[in-house]
């Protein structure tokens, strides 16, 4: 049975980093329908589970299923909530989908290809407190922002202090509207201005982990990072 580690293990980078001013384990949330879940978020008092392998979204309330979501969506990513709906990344389509939080499909944007605003196996999605999207544009190396429509905004390519192309996998955006990416390589995080600048380089992998307490991951190793 597959399961997520309840509060957000699996979705860190969903939510504003300015969440993270503590972390601690609540429990575990099963379901023997999860086959291969990739991102959970806490949105209106539900917790919402996007799963790659089986294409569905799964949404709890209390803990408990109150919706499976088995249409609209192919190989869903990450998850980002605003307001009243949340929005998922397709990385089969290449296309971001918006839902209400009762799973119902409102309607979705961008599409395949590698224009500016277009995407290529998006893996992660994240909202600002202004309600701009953003999208990890991994195929592309790329962010791209959209308004809260769905609407084409900007975008910038992801690359490393010395000029290589990388490809951003998480995304999230705190309450200055700095972004923060993690890439494939997982050895770095990389945090970059509204503007496309690259501000900072995170070196994860030179952290000691002695200070971590027993249930502690890394991805809560990485929020600790981006709030120092």
């Amino acid at each position: 049975m597959k399961k997520i580690l309840f509060i957000i293990f699996l979705g860190a980078f969903a939510l504003p980093v300015s969440s993270y001013d503590r972390l601690n384990f609540e429990g575990v949330l099963k379901n023997p329908a999860f086959s291969k879940p990739q991102s959970a978020i806490s949105c209106g008092g539900k917790i919402i589970v996007s799963d790659l392998k089986s294409g569905n979204l799964f949404i709890f309330e209390k803990r408990k299923l109150v919706k499976k979501v088995e249409r609209f969506l192919k190989r869903p990513g990450g998850l980002a909530c605003s307001g009243d709906k949340f929005y998922v990344s397709d990385l089969k389509d290449s296309r971001v989908k918006v839902f209400d939080l009762n799973g119902k499909f409102l309607w979705d944007f961008a599409g395949s290809g590698s224009m500016p605003g277009q995407l290529n196996k998006p893996q992660s999605v994240a909202v600002d407190l202004n309600g701009m999207v953003y999208v990890a544009n991994t195929g592309n190396g790329r962010v791209e922002i959209f308004n809260g429509d769905g609407v084409f905004i900007r975008g910038f390519y992801v690359k490393s202090p010395d000029g290589k192309e990388l490809s951003p996998v998480k995304i999230s955006v705190d309450r200055a509207l700095n972004i923060y990416i993690a890439c494939k390589d997982g050895m770095s995080i990389f945090k970059y201005g509204y503007d496309g600048s690259l501000k900072k380089e995170i070196s994860v992998k030179a952290v000691s982990y002695t200070h971590l307490r027993a249930h502690e991951t890394s991805l809560h190793l990485v929020c600790r990072l981006l709030l120092e």
